[in-house]
């Protein structure tokens, strides 16, 4: 004789007193396995079981077990709960509930998956707020979200994804409750039950979590596919590299050798620029260079000392050998030579073998599914770089945070726009600089950045440091290539918690306000600290592109007294200030704790 099917539901508890329960009996213990005492004070519970009670399949053994005592959700409360239902060996859980933030993601995460592991089919709902929340959005959980369009019960819609995987009826319905006996309410929480009933009328004591999801799509009103193809090439792995040419992003990977994985074995350079020959150390003066170079011709590469060649951007180059291809050479050789290629620049002209080369670049075949526009809330405190022009060191104050904040024990997660960042070992990059590869705009661009910035989420980092490109306020509104959308994208996108807000000597004060409202009013985001970039301008009619000098250390005291006179907030020079930064980064996350 088969088993009754369990059904165990983790909720706030059941008024047993309802109407509706009249000789039912009703089964309720704590996430202790205790019988449950006190009166139970909020009706979710009560309506979540009754649903489930009156659809579920006859025969059903309805475990309630009560985890919520209001409107929160205990995490720690939750996985004893969830424990519980394992060692009843229920065959399915149902948890109208979540949350939104989990700083307890991996303990969650591995109950569930032992859950699943013992063939227990786990149903969630979403939140909802309209974001993503746990346990709903795990691969091993079935995640239920709702829309007004369906109105029966037992209608639903199957979506091919592994984190949306049930529609279900969640509009207004009418409710048992406590206190007042009946409720018009809607919400996912009451499509999840819905979905609970239904799976239980589908599925036997043996039936596997992959064949619920076959039954779900066989039965549902409608599939939903959710058209997205995971075709991003993987970072390539390097041990020893050459680099070419020697330009301002070379220069960077150069300038901070110490944090990268892997060597470097030459520099070079084409014979036009003037630089062959040249040590490193004369043309980098105030850079620590940890190994001098000769700069050598990129037609004297010797391919046998290395794997990888990292190829810097071409355009300015290509117009000194105009009757030459120096980079179709260059390509087809390292390809003879089994060379891999890092290239900032799309190599796709030279038809290069798949496999051998790789492009910081985010496509639009990369888009993800919109999944109801939900997106996820982060769990760790995030700093985010940004500034108020273009060449501030924004990118070398990124590398100096990640050294020293890693020298004091702390693991850190990082997002880049450089497109250099991976090389010294970021998470992901988001290459919205020069020549950028970025093909996504707007909403698309926050549901990318939204993903990466979970996935570092999911490492576990003590702290996320995010860094932008360029300036954050459009400084005039002339012509459409002011407007600096990416940014504004990235800075939604990213949301930190705290902003170190690169600025120029020169800034005026009032752009400088303007920036700060503009980060703070847009994100959750608090400007913390301002670095000073240390040049001038020699001639301020020139711009920010006009010849600059080095500032004296009175003229920074001068203007640093001015700014946080201003303002009130800590100014730094780059580069000579880094420990106080880092000092202050960590005393403003420690008061937040």
């Amino acid at each position: 004789m088969e088993t009754k099917l369990k059904i165990a539901i983790i909720d706030s508890g059941v008024y047993h007193a309802h109407k509706d329960f009249f000789e039912t009996k009703i089964y309720e213990i704590t996430p202790s396995g205790s019988p449950v005492k006190s009166n139970v004070r909020n009706g979710h519970g009560t309506a979540v079981y009754n649903i489930i009670r009156k659809e579920c399949a006859k025969g059903c053994e309805l475990i309630n077990i009560r985890a919520v005592e209001s409107q929160e959700v205990d995490v720690d409360v939750l996985i004893r709960a969830l424990n519980l239902a394992i060692e009843l060996e229920v065959k399915i859980i149902n948890l109208s509930l979540g949350v939104t933030v989990c700083l307890d993601m991996e303990n969650l995460r591995e109950v569930c998956h032992r859950a699943y592991d013992n063939g227990i089919i786990l149903i969630s709902a979403f939140s909802n707020d309209g974001s993503m929340s746990f346990p709903a959005a795990f691969p091993e959980v079935i995640g239920v979200t709702s829309e007004e369009s369906i109105t029966k019960s037992n209608n639903f819609y199957y979506v091919e994804d592994n984190v949306i995987n049930v529609v279900a009826r969640g509009g207004i319905q009418r409710l048992a409750w406590n206190e007042p006996e009946y409720m018009f309410l809607g919400g996912n929480s009451f499509a999840c039950a819905h979905v609970t009933a239904i799976i239980s009328k589908l599925i036997s004591r043996n039936t596997t979590v992959e064949e619920a999801h076959r039954m779900l799509q066989e039965n549902a009103v409608k599939t939903i596919q959710l058209n997205y193809s995971d075709q991003k090439q993987n970072f390539i792995p390097i041990k020893r590299a050459a680099v070419f040419p020697f330009s301002k992003e070379i220069q960077g990977i150069l300038a901070h050798q110490n944090l990268i994985d892997f060597e470097i074995d030459a520099v070079y350079d084409i014979k036009y620029s003037g630089r062959v020959g040249a040590n490193v150390s004369q043309l980098m003066p105030y850079a620590r260079i940890m190994m001098d170079y000769k700069i050598k011709n990129i037609r004297d590469i010797d391919f046998n000392n290395i794997d990888t060649m990292i190829i810097g951007h071409r355009d300015k180059l290509k117009n000194k050998v105009k009757k030459e291809d120096v980079f179709h050479d260059l390509a087809e050789n390292c390809v003879k030579n089994q060379v891999q290629i890092f290239s900032l620049d799309d190599l796709d002209e030279y038809k290069i073998s798949k496999g051998y080369v790789y492009t910081p670049a985010v496509l639009k075949k990369e888009v993800l599914p919109k999944r109801q526009g939900k997106l996820f809330r982060y769990n760790k405190p995030i700093l985010g770089v940004f500034g108020t022009s273009s060449k501030q060191g924004k990118f070398t104050l990124q590398l100096l945070l990640r050294e020293k904040i890693m020298k004091r024990g702390y693991s850190i997660g990082q997002l880049g726009t450089e497109p250099t960042a991976e090389l010294f070992g970021f998470d992901y990059v988001f290459p919205i600089g020069y020549n950028s590869l970025v093909e996504l705009q707007n909403e698309e661009a926050v549901q990318y950045i939204n993903m990466q910035m979970q996935s570092i989420c999911e490492k576990e980092p003590d702290i996320i440091i995010v860094g932008c490109q360029s300036g954050t306020v459009s400084y005039d509104y002339g012509n459409i290539s002011f407007y600096l959308f990416q940014q504004y994208a990235f800075l939604v996108a990213t949301q930190p918690d705290a902003v170190i807000l690169c600025i120029n000597y020169f800034d005026e004060l009032e752009y400088i306000r303007r920036t700060v409202q503009f980060i703070e009013s847009s994100s959750p985001s608090k400007v913390i600290a301002f670095v000073v970039f240390p040049v001038k301008l020699e001639k301020e009619i020139a711009g920010v592109y006009g010849k600059k000098t080095v500032i004296s250390e009175d003229e920074f005291k001068q203007r640093k007294s001015i700014v946080e006179k201003v303002f009130g907030i800590r100014t730094f020079l780059l580069n000579q200030d880094i420990e106080e930064v880092v000092n202050h980064v960590i005393d403003f996350f420690c008061e937040e704790e």
